[in-house]
């Protein structure tokens, strides 16, 4: 996608991250998202759903993009809360 990224030398064990920021393309109250189909970060993070001690999953959105409610598959991450410009929903 183009996006940068760090080097070997500038990046950090995923161990030691306090708080990751998930896109998402819809939310629902429950904390549930939707991204954008490929399972990427539920992927690249579900190790950690095994661990006592994990990084805060905090997804971003717009409120426009919250809807009544998400189907969930077995490995969807939870979010521990989602952020838009007008309100935090802790879960």
């Amino acid at each position: 996608y183009g996006i940068p990224e760090v080097s070997d030398e500038q990046a950090i064990k995923i161990d030691q991250l306090e708080l990751v920021l998930f896109p998402l393309v819809a939310f629902d109250q429950a904390g549930n998202r939707l991204g954008m189909g490929k399972g990427f970060y539920d992927a690249t993070f579900s190790f950690l759903n095994e661990r006592e001690k994990r990084p805060q999953f905090i997804g971003l959105a717009h409120d426009f993009q919250q809807i009544d409610s998400l189907p969930i598959e077995e490995w969807d991450l939870p979010l521990d809360g989602i952020c838009t410009p007008t309100r935090y929903i802790k879960n």
